[in-house]
């Protein structure tokens, strides 16, 4: 019962998320502008450690709409994986034309330990 609930409780945040995943027609490939890029690496084996990061993100949609809105989601299997060296899910990178400005990565205890950094460098 309590898979039921957890697996249910993702499949809502993911589809709150949704308009936040990338046009599967696109390359795949990450375009760096001046505007700084959110990237969220997911792996389905690794649900219940994400939903942490799932709340984080709502929370990041409600004050930073503009640059949720231009996040990229990949699954572990997709070659953006490997092109960041991405072993540990889940994880979120954040960055600008320069490259990495921030990576957090694996297990966390609260969404603030997500929240907090992504919002400092989002709001530079």
């Amino acid at each position: 019962m309590v898979k039921f609930i957890a697996y249910t409780y993702t499949v809502a945040v993911l589809l709150l998320l949704s308009s936040c995943i990338a046009d599967p027609k696109d390359d795949h490939s990450i375009s760096i502008s001046d505007k700084k890029q959110i990237l969220f690496f997911t792996d389905q084996k690794m649900m219940e450690k994400e939903s942490i990061y799932y709340d984080a993100l709502l929370d990041l949609k409600k004050q930073f709409p503009e640059e949720m809105d231009n996040m990229m989601i990949y699954q572990a299997d997709n070659p953006e994986s490997k092109r960041f060296n991405i072993k540990t899910y889940p994880s979120i990178i954040v960055m600008d034309h320069d490259g990495i400005i921030l990576h957090i990565k694996g297990s966390v205890s609260t969404k603030d330990e997500i929240v907090e950094p992504v919002s400092e460098v989002l709001s530079e």
